[in-house]
């Protein structure tokens, strides 16, 4: 049975969409971000930001000397904290932390550590960068110092 022309017709025509592109913007989600970060001088600062329902896929790690390595958190397997070791170069005493990834060892000394093991346990820490000694020589006074990271080592399994 052979359609009307009305039918054709109907059938033809575009559909057309009615939408409003202010309503779209009001429901789109926050931006990613976090309120752990580094503030590029190599300690994890707590800002106020908006805080992202995800964790940052990565972890950056940043050396004086420009090496960086990008770890996904889906590989890791766990850190180890310790308060109270000697330095690197046996001078002094600093905290340690030894973050395990699944193909990568990881092994972070510097002061005030305990932030970056509290930022690790709520998903939100997205870098750690050294810092040169200047800066640290900067921050030994302050009140309730920020994390400071001097020393980076990464090796791979």
């Amino acid at each position: 049975m052979p359609a009307s022309a009305t039918e054709t017709a109907t059938a033809t025509r575009p559909i057309e969409y009615n939408y409003e592109p202010e309503k779209i913007e009001r429901h789109r989600p926050p931006a990613a971000g976090g309120n752990i970060t580094s503030s590029g001088n190599g300690s994890a600062a707590s800002e106020k930001r908006e805080t992202s329902a995800t964790p940052p896929p990565f972890l950056r790690l940043i050396r004086r000397d420009k090496q960086c390595w990008l770890l996904p958190w889906t590989c890791f397997h766990g850190v180890g904290y310790e308060p109270d070791v000697a330095t690197g170069d046996g001078t002094g005493k600093c905290e340690h932390l030894r973050l395990v990834f699944m193909s990568h060892d990881v092994s972070v000394r510097g002061h005030n550590l305990g932030g970056v093991v509290d930022a690790i346990e709520a998903s939100v820490l997205r870098e750690l960068r050294e810092v040169s000694e200047s800066y640290q020589a900067a921050t030994a006074g302050v009140a309730a110092p920020a994390p400071v990271v001097s020393e980076i080592n990464v090796v791979a399994k």
